[in-house]
């Protein structure tokens, strides 16, 4: 089941149209089935949703269009330290101002491998760190197939708290990346999800008001930082949770999903 944000006034005004209809507020029944009325409210839900004006989809990139292994590195660059685990270490890592800085791309990346290798003795050449440090991004099965399906019309862009090394290694690595136009990368604006600013450059690199922008991550507080904006959310659990969201807003080429050659903006395949 799919997660849509800014619902409840969907949910109120599909109640205030049942009310006028069967005079009352309905539930489930007795043995927790959705009794007929609560399902018309569902498809009125799935109506009024479908024609919120959806102009753009936003993607985040890790754990959405490519999968993520954190142990991946932690096993490789911190599996030798005293001490704290090798996940404990990361946590502390991501919390820490170097990461912070290096994400916003106040530092670049040699001074982020130094400050890691004073940080933690790391006895390793910057070459060696930098082939680990990209090494956790693997496909997202299916993920470049459902790109190819969404309505040439809409504008497409991604938002993502990156860096440099990242960065460079997903273009190169995974097609279905590089082929976006529309990029707002936290390591060159100088902000991080889920600060409000990130998610009006995201809409203003789609040429879209934030009202009609669909944003797409797997983190509840980018969801809500997104909200906050006026954007609408989904929130990522896989590609067939969110293909069903898509056709559920009417935002797929159900049809023909590689002969569509509607001039899209923000997309090249």
């Amino acid at each position: 089941m799919y997660h849509l944000y800014k619902e409840p006034d969907i949910i109120s005004e599909c109640k205030k149209r049942l009310k006028r209809f069967y005079g009352t507020v309905l539930n489930f029944d007795d043995n927790g089935k959705l009794c007929p009325q609560l399902a018309i409210m569902k498809y009125l839900s799935i109506k009024m949703r479908s024609n919120n004006n959806i102009k753009a989809i936003i993607f985040d990139v890790g754990r959405v269009l490519v999968n993520v292994d954190l142990d991946t590195v932690t096993n490789k660059l911190f599996s030798d330290i005293d001490g704290d685990t090798p996940d404990e270490v990361f946590k502390a890592i991501i919390t820490n101002p170097l990461m912070k800085k290096y994400m916003k791309g106040l530092i670049s990346p040699e001074q982020f491998y130094q400050g890691l290798s004073n940080l933690y003795a790391l006895n390793i050449s910057y070459e060696t760190f930098t082939e680990i440090w990209t090494s956790l991004f693997s496909p997202m099965p299916g993920m470049a197939d459902l790109l190819k399906q969404i309505d040439r019309s809409l504008q497409l862009g991604l938002l993502s708290d990156t860096d440099p090394l990242h960065w460079t290694y997903l273009t190169k690595s995974f097609p279905h990346i590089s082929q976006f136009k529309n990029m707002t990368l936290s390591f060159k604006v100088g902000i991080v999800k889920p600060n409000p600013k990130i998610y009006l450059l995201a809409a203003a690199s789609v040429k879209t008001p934030p009202e009609s922008c669909l944003f797409i991550d797997d983190m509840q507080r980018n969801i809500d930082g997104a909200n906050s904006v006026g954007m609408h959310g989904i929130k990522f659990e896989n590609v067939t949770q969110l293909t069903e969201a898509l056709s559920e807003f009417s935002l797929l080429n159900i049809s023909s999903t590689t002969t569509n050659k509607t001039s899209g903006t923000g997309y090249n395949d």
